[in-house]
This record gives C-alpha cells, structure tokens and sequence, in this order.
C-alpha cells in the first residue's frame, strides 16, 4: 500500500490539495482512501482541551495517539491497488 502524508499549517491548502490528488488517482483508475488527521477526529468528538489543565492535556494527547494509530491499522485493511 502506497501512503502519501499532507502537512502544512493552517490555511496552507491542504484539503483544496488532498481533493485534487483523490480525483486524479480516481482518474488514474486507483481508489484512493482519505483517512483523517487523528486532530481532526478528536476535535469533532471531544472538542479542544483546555491547555490549562495538565491532567486533561495528557488525556488528551493520548486520544490524539489511539485515534491515529487506529486509523492507520484500519486503512491497511483496504486494498487500493485497482489490481487487488
């Protein structure tokens, strides 16, 4: 399975980017699989921590880790290869 990984900061892009690489691998005949950013998916659920609250900070950041190392072991579960 093929990764590419997006960075960059805020308003830099990267969704109006992601969406022009999902369609022209669909275009390519690939399926491509969008997964998340593991920030993405906690701030939807649990909203922002408040940094002054150490104990919750540390929660908080540990939901960061499971949620995308979860994602990442559910995403190799798909075959993206149009071959597979």
């Amino acid at each position: 399975m093929k990764r590419i990984v997006i960075t960059g900061g805020s308003c830099a892009g990267k969704t109006t980017g992601l969406l022009r690489v999902q369609e022209r691998l669909a275009n390519l005949g690939w399926n491509p699989i969008i997964v998340p950013e593991a920030a993405t998916i906690v701030f939807k659920g649990a909203g922002r921590p408040d940094i002054t609250d150490r104990k919750r900070v540390l929660k908080y950041q540990k939901a960061l880790i499971q949620a995308q190392l979860t994602s990442r072991k559910f995403s190799n579960r798909w075959p993206t290869d149009p071959g597979a």
